[in-house]
């Protein structure tokens, strides 16, 4: 299924529709204005506002993720292996 379809399903489902609703920042998130092509992305943004829900900032490797508030983006320096 395309992304674009299946947030589109996502959204609808979140309407309340069939008395389904979301938790967290899901409603809002699926909200965002062109979200199959933002980047960062839907759970990207799912996990950033989890976060600030509770106060803290986020760390992460991924540099899309950077466009959000209050996250810092860790660079990995020379040939670190995980």
């Amino acid at each position: 299924m395309p992304k674009e379809a299946a947030l589109s399903a996502l959204a609808v489902l979140g309407q309340g529709s069939d008395g389904i609703r979301f938790s967290g920042a899901a409603g809002n998130v699926l909200q965002t204005p062109h979200l199959s092509r933002a980047t960062p992305g839907f759970v990207d943004r799912l996990i950033h506002a989890d976060y600030r829900k509770a106060g803290h900032s986020m760390l992460t490797c991924e540099h899309a993720a950077g466009k959000l508030g209050n996250v810092r983006v860790v660079r990995v320096q020379g040939d670190m292996k995980y």
